[in-house]
């Protein structure tokens, strides 16, 4: 006679049982997991800074000086091969376009390999001197385990806790200054870059937001296309898209290091006007998203070295939506045709 065998099936109570099991193993795994990726993260970082070294020191023998800190986050380009990445840390993903704050005075640094270039931080700008513990502590970013990559000018990358380059600590403040900081030569008296004031919908209207940036190539959207990424302190603009921007305005003082005649150019895809020492030296119109052109000032300026000139910038778009482009460039008998060098601007709050 045959018997049938019959498998007795899993009781409720036996599921429940299993699936916690499951659960508690994966509750023990994930932060081993979690940790895991996170270290993965902060191994990426670290390899960016080691690739920007490597891009500064190429740079700085190529041309036989030190970048300046707008070099520095926007025209390594050719010596990164254009891995616009390469200045995103993995922590911090889309939120921003640029994950690392530059030294303030990394022009000044002359193979002095213990100071800081550059390390995670939420601002361009690294000042570690003229500003005060607070802010100190709102722009760096300890964003791996409360420590943070730091790429020395040895091209060496370490990681170091906010005390280690704290520059305002009560009791290692004067330390760091002149081991990590303080350029050997002096550092450079007050801040460089120029003062960028943002227009959402108006043409220079109400409620501007402003902002210190350390150069004027400033590509609103299309980052894979210019090459260089760019974030718009504007609400709702994005790295592809900088809508709502519709105006924009720079203002500051600029410096010659030579006793000659500039040339200036603009480079705009929109309408773009440039005054120089109080007096409009170009005004052009270009043919929209796609039609960035360079433009020449009517008028070279005569400019002593060292002596400080006013200079202002304005930028109108007019098709939202759209990538935006507006740039400036100098050049004179020793000055080859560049951008015009971060510290040979310095910011000047407007009166509106």
């Amino acid at each position: 006679m045959m018997r049938c065998h019959f498998r007795r099936a899993f009781t409720l109570v036996e599921l429940l049982v299993v699936i916690s099991i499951i659960g508690v193993l994966m509750s023990l795994l994930l932060p081993a997991v979690m940790s895991s990726w996170s270290s993965a993260r902060g191994v990426k970082c670290c390899n960016n800074l080691r690739q920007i070294g490597v891009a500064f020191h190429h740079y700085k023998d190529k041309r036989k000086s030190t970048p300046d800190i707008g070099t520095v986050l926007h025209g390594l380009g050719e010596y990164t091969e254009d891995q616009t990445l390469t200045y995103i840390c993995p922590e911090v993903g889309d939120e921003a376009d640029n994950s690392y704050g530059v030294h303030k005075c990394v022009h000044r640094l002359l193979g002095e390999s213990p100071k800081i270039i550059m390390m995670d931080a939420h601002g361009d700008t690294l000042d570690y001197e003229g500003s005060d513990q607070a802010t100190w502590n709102e722009d760096i970013a300890p964003r791996h385990h409360g420590l943070m990559n730091v790429l020395l000018y040895d091209g060496s990358v370490h990681r170091k806790g906010p005390l280690d380059v704290d520059p305002y600590d009560e009791q290692r403040g004067e330390d760091n200054l002149e081991i990590l900081w303080r350029p050997a030569n002096g550092g450079c008296s007050g801040p460089c870059g120029i003062q960028g004031v943002y227009y959402a919908l108006t043409e220079w209207g109400d409620n501007p937001v402003f902002r210190v940036d350390p150069t004027i190539n400033l590509p609103f959207g299309n980052a894979p296309f210019f090459k260089i990424p760019y974030d718009i302190p504007l609400k709702g603009a994005k790295q592809e898209n900088p809508w709502p921007l519709r105006t924009g305005a720079w203002y500051g003082q600029i410096k010659s290091d030579h006793s000659e005649t500039y040339t200036f150019y603009v480079s705009c895809d929109n309408e773009a006007w440039l005054y120089i020492d109080g007096k409009e030296v170009l005004h052009r119109v270009a043919g929209g998203a796609w039609g960035v052109q360079q433009f020449q000032a009517a008028s070279p300026v005569e400019m002593s070295a060292g002596r400080w000139i006013d200079m202002e910038v304005r930028f109108k778009e007019y098709h939202p939506g759209t990538p935006s482009h507006v740039s400036v460039k100098w050049q004179s008998a020793s000055t080859p045709l560049d951008e015009i060098p971060s510290c040979n601007m310095r910011p000047v709050k407007p009166k509106l």
